[in-house]
C-alpha cells in the first residue's frame, strides 16, 4: 500500500515501549490552510494510490461473505426494481407526465430517482462512522485518515454504474430507447457527489466526538426521502401544496433527481442554472467539510 506523501501531514514515534504514538504537527490549528482547493486536491491526489486500494475494498467488502458475492450487485437492484414497479405503478398507479413507454416507462422513471437517492444515502450512512470504525488506522500507525470517508465515496461508483446501467438496459431491451441526453449523466452527478464528499468528511468527524451522529444521520436521511420527490410526482405538489412544493425546491436533491430522470428517461436538458447554483453550493460544502476534518483530526488518536 503506497503511503508516499503522508509524511508531511504526520510523524510517528516509537518509544522503547513499542507502542507506537501518532503526532500531527503538520496539521495547523486554523481552518484557513484548508479553506483552499488546492490543498484539498493535494491531500486526495498525494493518497490517490491508497484511495484507489480502500474504494476497491470497500465496494467489495459489502458482499464479501454472500454465497453470491458481487452478483447481488446486479440482482439487488433487479429486485428493489420489481418490488417498487409493484407497489407504486401497479397498486397506487403513480403516473408521471411525459415519461414514455407507459408503465415499464413509468417504472423505470421511478427507479432512477431511488437509485439517485439510493447512493446519497448509503454513502452518508457508511462514511458517518468510519473513523470510528477504523481506530486501529487512526492509532497505531501514520496514515492519511481524510482518505477514509473519501473512499467510501469511491467505493459507491461501480454500484452507482450498475444502477444506472440496468436502467439502459431495459430500456433498449423494451424499446423504449435512451435519449442522447444520457451522455449528461455524470455532469449532473457532480454537484451530488461533491455534496456526498463534503458531508462524508464533516460527518465523519463529527461522529469521532458525537457518536450518535450515525443514528441521526440515518433517521435524517430517511425523513429526507419523503422531501424528495421520488415516489409522487412533483407537479402535483406544486398544484395542491404550493407551501409543500417551495420547501421541496429548497432540497438539492429535489433537483438532481429530477435532472438524472429528464436526461435519462425524458430525453429533455436539466435545468443549468438550478445545477450551477447547486454545483456552486455543493462545493462550497465539500470544502468547508474537508477543512473541518483536517481541522479535528489532531484530536481523533485521544478520543477514539
Amino acid at each position: 500500500m503506497d503511503h508516499s506523501g503522508n509524511a508531511q501531514a504526520t510523524t510517528s514515534l516509537r518509544e522503547p515501549s513499542g507502542v507506537i504514538h501518532t503526532h500531527h504537527g503538520g496539521i495547523s490549528r486554523s481552518f484557513v490552510p484548508f479553506l483552499s482547493p488546492l490543498a484539498l486536491v493535494r491531500r486526495l491526489w498525494g493518497n490517490w494510490t491508497l484511495l484507489h486500494q480502500l474504494s476497491k475494498s470497500r465496494f467489495a467488502a459489502g458482499h464479501r461473505e454472500d454465497i453470491l458475492g458481487v452478483a447481488w450487485l446486479v440482482l439487488e437492484p433487479l429486485v428493489m426494481l420489481a418490488v417498487y414497479s409493484v407497489v407504486f405503478v401497479f397498486i397506487f398507479q403513480v403516473k408521471w407526465e411525459g415519461v414514455p413507454g407507459k408503465a415499464l416507462g413509468t417504472t423505470l422513471y421511478l427507479y432512477a430517482g431511488i437509485v439517485t437517492y439510493q447512493i446519497f444515502a448509503q454513502s452518508l450512512a457508511m462514511s458517518s462512522a468510519i473513523i470510528r470504525d477504523s481506530r486501529s488506522y487512526v492509532k497505531l500507525m501514520v496514515f492519511p485518515t481524510e482518505v477514509l470517508p473519501a473512499s467510501v465515496v469511491g467505493g459507491m461508483i461501480v454500484p452507482t454504474f450498475i444502477g444506472y446501467a440496468l436502467i439502459v438496459v431495459v430500456a433498449l431491451l423494451s424499446g423504449i430507447g435512451v435519449p442522447t441526453t444520457a451522455l449528461l449523466l455524470p455532469v449532473v452527478l457532480i454537484p451530488m457527489y461533491l455534496m456526498i464528499l463534503g458531508l462524508a468528511w464533516f460527518l465523519s468527524a463529527l461522529c469521532v466526538f458525537i457518536p450518535d451522529t450515525r443514528t441521526i444521520t440515518m433517521l435524517i436521511t430517511h425523513f429526507a426521502f419523503f422531501l424528495t420527490p421520488i415516489v409522487y410526482p412533483l407537479a402535483r405538489v406544486r398544484e395542491g401544496i404550493p407551501v409543500l412544493y417551495r420547501l421541496l425546491l429548497l432540497n438539492p436533491m429535489t433537483t438532481i433527481v429530477e435532472s438524472v430522470r429528464m436526461i435519462l428517461i425524458q430525453g429533455k436538458m436539466p435545468p443549468w442554472f438550478a445545477l450551477g447554483v447547486i454545483t456552486v453550493a455543493s462545493a462550497l460544502v465539500c470544502q468547508l467539510g474537508f477543512a473541518f476534518f483536517m481541522r479535528s483530526k489532531r484530536a481523533f488518536a485521544d478520543v477514539i
